[in-house]
């Protein structure tokens, strides 16, 4: 996992964890379900330094779409009244430890706040394309300069197959 800040979403797992939890809500799944997935992929059980981070994502992104369950939620509230959300932070600055405790806090306040009414998330838009395998593609991006893009595979065709 990449750490890029003392940030909630600052690194890889928190980020790939919203984006998952917001793609199966918003394409119909339920939060028990989502969940269910999202623990099994990011290898959630039981609650430790290595997923601490995915599990204070989870309970921040649920709340904010109104789906905290209570277990994520007191899970959460478990992780950060110990000291596990800074094991990986260790070998960091004083200051970057200060922002962390920071974000932290924020987190703690805002999981005993309401958390609103269910949200549903909207789907990201797909796009068709009739491209076919093998093709090259090239558009000018600037001056003297050009991209190159090979369909070397397809996932849908234009016929939905």
């Amino acid at each position: 996992m990449g750490i890029w800040g003392p940030g909630l979403y600052s690194n890889d797992d928190a980020l790939d964890l919203k984006a998952m939890f917001k793609e199966l809500i918003a394409y119909g799944k339920s939060t028990n379900k989502a969940v269910a997935e999202i623990r099994k992929e990011f290898d959630m059980d039981p609650p430790d330094e290595m997923n601490c981070d995915a599990w204070l994502a989870l309970a921040d992104t649920s709340w904010k779409y109104g789906r905290l369950t209570e277990e994520i939620k007191q899970t959460a509230l478990d992780l950060i009244s110990s000291e596990m959300p800074m094991k990986n932070y260790r070998n960091v600055s004083q200051s970057f430890k200060k922002k962390r405790q920071q974000v932290l806090q924020k987190l703690d306040v805002q999981l005993h706040t309401d958390m609103g009414k269910e949200k549903k998330p909207k789907p990201d838009k797909l796009y068709s394309i009739d491209w076919s395998p093998g093709q090259i593609y090239s558009r000018s991006q600037m001056p003297f300069r050009s991209g190159f893009l090979d369909a070397t595979s397809l996932l849908y065709t234009s016929s939905g197959s």
